[in-house]
């Protein structure tokens, strides 16, 4: 028997919300690594766990014509981290001048794909721009799935993310610039 995608699930949980079960499933790791990428273990257990309660209350609103419901996962966490700017901030702010990264304390500086130069550039940078590189590099999802995640145009994602390239590479000192890079092609 044939699994069916996220978008069937999700219809079909409009009738029988169980279903939704299997999306929380499929995306729970997903979501909450990129949460906690960007909040830390703390936060990150309440903030999945509104976004799947957000996506629950607005399953109708989903559109099935998107089999991936990732990318609108990421983007109910993206709306929902907003919340914790401030938190967000300050961690990255203490990773830059502490080089202890506030995620994965326990790991050698840099293991997370990004030093702590990178992370006091990050804490500067305007949030959309820094959601961009985010969902880009971490949740790894492509410009298209982007554009669903943010509910922006396409171009309008590729300028946020060549304006946080822009304003990363000139405040970072060529050495940790290649940490960008990565960050650049999608490897990070």
């Amino acid at each position: 028997m044939n699994a069916r995608t996220d978008a069937e699930l999700i219809a079909a949980s409009r009738s029988t919300p169980q279903a939704f079960g299997e999306i929380v499933h499929r995306h729970h790791v997903r979501v909450h690594r990129y949460v906690a990428r960007r909040l830390g273990p703390v936060l990150a257990e309440e903030v999945v766990n509104d976004v799947f309660a957000t996506a629950f209350t607005k399953r109708r609103r989903y559109d099935v014509t998107h089999a991936d419901a990732a990318p609108w996962l990421l983007g109910i966490a993206t709306n929902l981290i907003h919340r914790h700017f401030a938190a967000e901030r300050i961690a990255l702010r203490r990773y830059s001048t502490e080089s202890v990264d506030p995620v994965a304390p326990e790991t050698p500086s840099g293991h997370a794909g990004f030093d702590p130069q990178l992370a006091g550039v990050l804490s500067t940078m305007r949030k959309q721009h820094r959601d961009v590189l985010f969902l880009f590099a971490v949740a790894e999802l492509s410009l298209d799935e982007i554009a669903v995640a943010l509910d922006v145009p396409v171009g309008t994602v590729k300028s946020w993310l060549s304006r946080a390239r822009t304003y990363a590479a000139d405040r970072l000192t060529p050495a940790d610039a290649t940490s960008l890079e990565g960050v650049a092609d999608g490897h990070a």
